[in-house]
């Protein structure tokens, strides 16, 4: 079963200082549509977790992900404030994701965590830039017990066309 998977695809370093000097703007406007379909995607979430759809962040995506299963009008932000978390969970809604962290300090970012098989499995907070496709049938989490905002950017996966596509393409990767 795949849990996660690190993607060939990676933004730049331009790209990602851009990105976070964005969720870091403290005129932006972030939301918490608790329980309201946005994008086919139901948010079940903590009322905690804020997100944002930024035209910006979605043309800055755009010229970094070329594959074509990337759907980026359906990109959103997640900002989990310091000293709250997303408890374990599986998602209702959704399947697949393809997930991007936001570090404005990584030595400081609290991974997404998944449980599988009695393990726990981390994403590596130490490769800025990498897209990971996830899982989220798998029950997973994220604390944020830092001094520091946690942000994210989540493409849920709308078809399974484009995951199937996904894996082809990535097939020489190994699954976690």
């Amino acid at each position: 079963m795949l849990v996660f998977k690190k993607m060939g695809q990676r933004i730049s370093d331009h790209a990602m200082n851009e990105i976070t000097h964005i969720c870091l703007d403290p005129d932006i406007k972030w939301f918490s549509p608790n329980d309201v379909i946005y994008e086919k995607y139901v948010n079940h979430s903590d009322d905690t977790i804020y997100f944002l759809k930024s035209k910006r962040i979605q043309e800055i995506l755009k010229g970094q992900m070329t594959s074509e299963h990337f759907y980026i009008p359906n990109a959103l932000v997640s900002k989990t404030p310091k000293g709250c978390m997303q408890p374990p969970h599986k998602d209702k809604s959704r399947d697949y994701s393809f997930y991007i962290p936001i570090y404005p300090n990584m030595y400081d970012y609290s991974p997404m965590t998944f449980y599988h098989n009695n393990e726990l499995h981390h994403i590596d907070n130490l490769d800025p830039g990498s897209v990971y496709l996830v899982n989220h049938k798998v029950m997973h989490s994220a604390f944020n017990f830092t001094d520091y905002d946690r942000f994210n950017i989540q493409i849920t996966i709308l078809d399974k066309w484009h995951l199937i596509k996904c894996l082809k393409e990535e097939d020489a990767l190994p699954l976690i």
